[in-house]
């Protein structure tokens, strides 16, 4: 479900890692490895069956991720150990077979934030934001005919950042939605278990094509990736704002490349993010100082990556890449099945390794669990408990299949 870093037609979804359809498809999940973890790869995995447990929220070294059987299918969000052992399940579901993507820890560990999209729901595609909590309950925050994506936690917990895009009208001709342009738009994280009214998310980034806001570790700053409207399928920088949407500042200025899928460092002074090179038909991890300089390409030569997660240290990237293909499949247009993989490498670029080792799940936008001193739930969990929503099957015509998506790169 991942599209390139040239940012593409909507109907696709935006960058990498988002459902949207930018071809950006930079998703950066760039996650940093907890010490002492062991970079062996391991046998495939099947995802254990079940709902969220305390014992996959309460592991000290973990990875969220989107897996499932392909872009043609259902995906849940799944949990590994960051050596790609002992795969569980937070938010899966098979009897309506939604596309769950963009996994995100909150700052203590004990929920993940992501989306939904039931892609047959009649009349039209419904697309959400869910929290998962530690206790297997989910709170529903927003939902609708429009399209959420790429979710972000501010430090504090309270708030959660994403992308925004307003369906418009259908071609009578095509029969195909018009949208507008992706904004970055802020929801209230409340546990009343109504979904946010689309009128009360404050919006900040609303000129040209934004997309993967992602919170600077402070909670002073959010980066996102940005491409005039004139030119989204060219090219699109990494920009800064403050989280009233002030101070809007390009950091990497590559008008000859795509960028996109920042990812902060957990202390604050790097941002991972994908930079499409066109001279090469493939997407590259890179790091900057968070003020834009020294930017380096982590993964250079003929191998792919994109999607960066920082672990809690800061030492260890978490990315994906096709580098590892079913051997009977080749590349192809459009999506396939078991093309991306899981891997870590150091923050340098050196040792990757392929922790997901699996080519028949399909695997996607990778979120290491944060380290917390705190024992305490969420702030408001103490206020009146999470709401539970809960979508009747009946209420829906699913259809199971969906047509695939542009593979991320």
């Amino acid at each position: 479900m991942k599209a390139d870093f040239a940012v593409g037609q909507h109907d696709s979804r935006h960058f990498p890692g988002s459902k949207t359809g930018l071809t950006l498809l930079l998703a950066a999940t760039v996650a940093i490895a907890a010490a002492g973890c062991e970079r062996n790869a391991q046998p495939p995995v099947a995802p254990s069956p079940g709902g969220a447990t305390r014992e996959i929220f309460g592991r000290a070294d973990a990875i969220a991720f989107a897996g499932g059987p392909g872009l043609v299918d259902h995906m849940n969000i799944l949990v590994m150990n960051s050596d790609g052992s002992d795969v569980g399940c937070i938010a899966c579901d098979e009897l309506l077979h939604p596309v769950r993507t963009a996994p995100s820890w909150s700052p203590d560990g004990k929920a993940v934030a992501y989306v939904t999209d039931y892609l047959g729901a009649s009349p039209v595609t419904q697309s959400s934001i869910d929290v998962v909590l530690d206790e297997g309950r989910t709170v529903n925050l927003v939902l609708g005919p429009d399209e959420f994506e790429d979710p972000s936690w501010s430090p504090d917990g309270q708030e959660i950042v994403f992308t925004y895009v307003q369906r418009l009208d259908q071609d009578p001709g095509s029969k195909l939605w018009e949208w507008a342009d992706p904004q970055i738009c802020v929801v209230p994280f409340r546990s009343t278990g109504t979904p946010v009214p689309i009128g009360q998310i404050r919006c900040l980034a609303t000129e040209g094509w934004n997309v993967h806001p992602h919170w600077s570790p402070d909670g002073s700053w959010i980066a996102f990736t940005h491409a005039p409207s004139t030119e989204r399928g060219v090219t699109s920088d990494i920009y800064i704002m403050k989280p009233d949407g002030t101070e809007k500042t390009n950091l990497t200025n590559t008008p000859d490349h795509g960028e996109g899928n920042p990812r902060w460092s957990p202390n604050g002074r790097q941002i991972a993010y994908g930079r499409r090179d066109p001279d090469h038909d493939q997407t590259d991890i890179w790091a900057m100082d968070a003020d834009g300089t020294n930017q380096t390409n982590l993964t250079p030569g003929a191998e792919d990556g994109s999607q960066p997660a920082w672990s809690p240290d800061g030492k260890v990237i978490v990315f994906v890449t096709t580098r590892t293909s079913r051997p009977d499949q080749p590349a192809c247009e459009g999506g396939c099945l078991g093309y991306n993989e899981i891997y870590v490498m150091d923050a340098d670029g050196s040792n990757p390794v392929n922790i997901t080792n699996d080519p028949q799940v399909y695997s996607e936008q990778p979120d290491w669990r944060p380290r917390s001193g705190s024992a305490s739930a969420l702030p408001w969990l103490a206020g009146g408990g999470a709401g539970i929503v809960l979508i009747a099957a009946s209420a829906w015509a699913i259809r199971r299949r969906r047509p695939a998506r542009p593979t991320s790169t």
